[in-house]
């Protein structure tokens, strides 16, 4: 599904790249090679992909300074290690929580009740001390 998402910023024709060049020129200019590094008004852009999460360009302004861009989507499975996710400083501030369970873990008061838990004590927890919205 990440791919699927890192699709829409990678061609240059669809709706969502034409509505967002900004967002999505860096990652087209890359063409796929995040190893060089890219630079705009000599900053890196940090932009970067992974099997799961992939980084937007952070584009310096013209005095120097970075503004809060940057933006990482990652994807985890609701029972791997989510707890204290966080890249380098950043910490989520928002989940999408899709297709948590299986029709045999819907049965089971047990299980759905596992589940509820990690909603509450590790998703719900993930910004630390920041906001987070779960959808």
């Amino acid at each position: 599904m990440l791919n699927d998402v890192f699709r829409m910023f990678q061609e240059p024709d669809t709706p969502f790249s034409q509505d967002y060049p900004d967002l999505c020129l860096p990652i087209q200019l890359a063409n796929g090679s995040y190893r060089r590094k890219q630079t705009y008004r000599g900053v890196s852009t940090e932009i970067g992909k992974t099997a799961n999460q992939f980084q937007l360009a952070r584009l310096a302004r013209p005095d120097g300074t970075m503004p809060k861009t940057g933006c990482v989507m990652a994807t985890r499975g609701v029972t791997s290690g989510i707890r204290g996710l966080k890249f380098h400083t950043q910490r989520p501030d928002l989940v999408l929580l899709d297709d948590l369970q299986t029709s045999e873990d819907a049965e089971s008061p047990e299980q759905v009740e596992k589940l509820l838990n990690v909603i509450r004590k590790d998703i719900f927890n993930l910004a630390g001390k920041g906001k987070l919205a779960v959808l």
